[in-house]
Formats: C-alpha cells, structure tokens, sequence
C-alpha cells in the first residue's frame, strides 16, 4: 500500500513539473524574426557579429532570435533577444551601436543586453525595443545598422518600430506606458526639459509620441496648446503643486465681478517654420555667412538662418557632390577598413585657405583616421 502510494505520489510530481516546464518554455522563451515596420521585406539579423537589417537572409538562422526573460530584469515586458544559430551571443547595446557578442556574465553585459517591449512607436500595433539602462533610447535601424538612438522624428519612429513574426501561440505583450502629467520626455521626472520639449512641439519643430502627448496634456482636456505649457511652467516654478488634469480639492476663490478691461490689440505670434535635415554625428563650421554641417556616412547640409536647411548629400555613393569618384579617390582606405561608409566627420580651415575633411574609417576595434582636401 505504501509503495503505490509513494509511486502515485513521483507520478504526480513528475507531470506537475512537466506542465510547468512546457508553461514556461511556450510563454516565456520566443523563437522568432523581428521584421522591420518601414522596410517589411527586411528582418534583423547578425552579419560578422554586427547588427543590422536585410532582406533574403541567407542563412535564413542568422535573422532568427529567442526573446528570454531580460538578463538583467525578468519582469513581464522586459525580454533579452538570443541568437538562434549562436546560443548564449545577445543582441547588446555598446557605444549606442547593437552588436551580437556572447554573455561575459557581467551585470553591465545583461544590462545592454536587455530591452522592454512597448507599443510600436510608429504604429502601436507593432513593438518597439526600449533600453533597459537607457530608458529614452530604443532600438532603431540607420543605414541599415541597427543603433540605440533618441526616437525624435517621425522617421526616428519608423525605423525603431518592427513586428515579431512567431509560430507561437503566445508573444510578449506590450506594457502600456504609465502617464505622468507633465512629464513630456518620459524619463521619470518633471523639469525644464520637459518645458523645452513641449515648446519646441508646439512652434512644430518636433513630434511626439502617443505616450508623451498624453503626459503633456496639463489641463486633461484631451488636446495639447499653450495653456498645457503655461500649467507646466507654474508646476516646474513651484506655483503650483497639482496639475488641472491630476484634479485639485483645495476649495476654489469665489469669482468677483470686475469692470471688463479694453481689450489691447497684441501682435500675432510668429511661429518659425523648420526645415529638418539627417546627419548623424554633426561637427559645424561657418563662413561667409553660412552654416555648414557634415557627419558620419558623408552627410552634409547647410543653412543660413539654422531654421531652413537644404541636405547636400546623405550617404557615401558614387557621384555625390563632396567627393564624386569617392570608392575610386579613397580605395586604400575602405579596402584596408573593409567598410563601405566613413564616420563622424570634420571641416577645418587652414591659413593656406583651404578646407580639410578629416574622417574615421574603422576596422573591428582599430580606428582609421585619413584625410582630405579642397580649395
């Protein structure tokens, strides 16, 4: 009697603990392709440990992950993203550029390497990736490599949105946002950034997201003007302690009946128009007037009144304007850097008058530093 009792007994305990193995391998590890929202026929994928986004992916397991439980928090929502064909290498963030490299164990290397799953910044039927231990930065394709970047532009949240393409019945769900009035960059706090922000997204010169629209309404009234931001001044100079949309219970002053003022013409506001240009890693300089910016991947733009900008160039290709026969003039060098793109430019002027262009070219972890020149 005893020893069927006990057999029952491991019996019983040996499908528990199956069922909880099965329960969490099929809720909690995710083998799937992570698609690109503005480039659907690309995925993500590892190339040379580098990552990035392509399309035809061959092998078709260089551009197939498992979403784990984050290495550094396991909570619901935060995932680490495993290489399939590497087990044991993550996608983790160094330099704000992602890269595939096998877990050392530290906490710094879990840290990068894990990410919060959000509603899709471009499209919140979609997911985003969000930094763990950069929390206003996301992951984000540029040039096809993939970076953890400030989500400003819309085509900022275009490239940080993707779809998870999964046979699982189950996948990461979304944590909405929490909403803090007020706090319109989303970072915890409520501060003159945030006043700055909500400006610069009022005079047009920038957008936001859902989420940041919705800390910006002070008022509640469901739309986003200058009474928000004028409410968010009071708070951050501490004349006011409780925003309109939070609700106050202090009892209000009873209105008194004053003479109605003459009204005074003012002058219309003057809202600036912008005109955005892309360069990554800006250095400027000025002459004769004008502002010129250049940066990584031969980008290169000019203004006069830093509002309206005109792009000159915005990649390193054959036939742009700043170095026409580039792959030809600097052929030892992206030979040596086994690279088709430079980084992080620079224009001086000398006292022989002409400019000088310095520029890095990389080979894995040894820079390269060339130079050229124009009158």
């Amino acid at each position: 009697m005893v020893n069927r009792v006990l057999k029952f007994t491991l019996l019983l305990f040996a499908v528990i603990l199956s069922t909880i193995l099965v329960c969490y391998s099929s809720t909690t590890i995710i083998k799937a392709k992570l698609q690109s929202y503005n480039y659907p026929n690309m995925y993500i994928r590892h190339a040379n440990f580098d990552a990035r986004i392509d399309e035809n992916v061959t092998p078709e397991t260089d551009s197939e992950w498992e979403l784990v439980p984050g290495l550094a928090n396991t909570e619901e929502g935060y995932v680490s993203i495993q290489s399939v064909n590497y087990p044991g290498y993550y996608l983790r963030h160094s330099n704000y550029d992602l890269s595939l490299e096998k877990n050392d164990g530290t906490s710094l290397f879990a840290e990068n390497a894990t990410f919060k799953i959000v509603p899709g910044l471009a499209d919140s039927s979609y997911i985003s990736f969000q930094s763990y231990n950069y929390p206003t930065r996301y992951i984000r394709h540029y040039n096809y490599l993939l970076r953890l970047d400030e989500i400003v532009t819309v085509l900022d949240r275009q490239d940080a949105t993707f779809k998870i393409i999964s046979d699982d019945t189950q996948t990461p769900t979304p944590t909405p946002p929490p909403v803090l009035i007020g706090d319109v960059n989303a970072d915890g706090k409520i501060d003159s950034t945030d006043f700055t922000l909500l400006k610069r997204y009022l005079l047009k010169s920038i957008t936001l997201t859902e989420e940041k629209i919705l800390n910006a309404d002070t008022d509640g009234n469901g739309a986003v003007n200058s009474t928000d931001l004028n409410y968010l001044k009071k708070y951050i100079l501490k004349i006011i302690s409780v925003f309109p949309a939070q609700g106050n219970n202090s009892p209000s002053p009873t209105p008194s009946k004053t003479p109605a003022a003459t009204p005074t013409p003012t002058q219309p506001l003057f809202t600036p128009s912008f005109k955005d240009v892309s360069v990554h890693d800006p250095s400027v300089i000025k002459t004769n007037g004008t502002y010129y910016v250049i940066g990584s991947h031969l980008a290169f733009a000019k203004t006069n009144d830093l509002i309206q900008w005109q792009q000159i160039n915005s990649s390193v290709r054959t036939g742009n304007p700043l170095i026409p026969n580039v792959f030809d003039e600097l052929k030892e060098a992206f030979d040596w850097a086994k690279t088709d793109t430079m980084w992080a430019g620079d224009i001086i002027q000398l006292r022989d008058g002409k400019y000088y262009m310095y520029y890095c070219m990389c080979k894995g972890d040894s820079p390269l530093s060339a130079r050229c020149c124009q009158s």
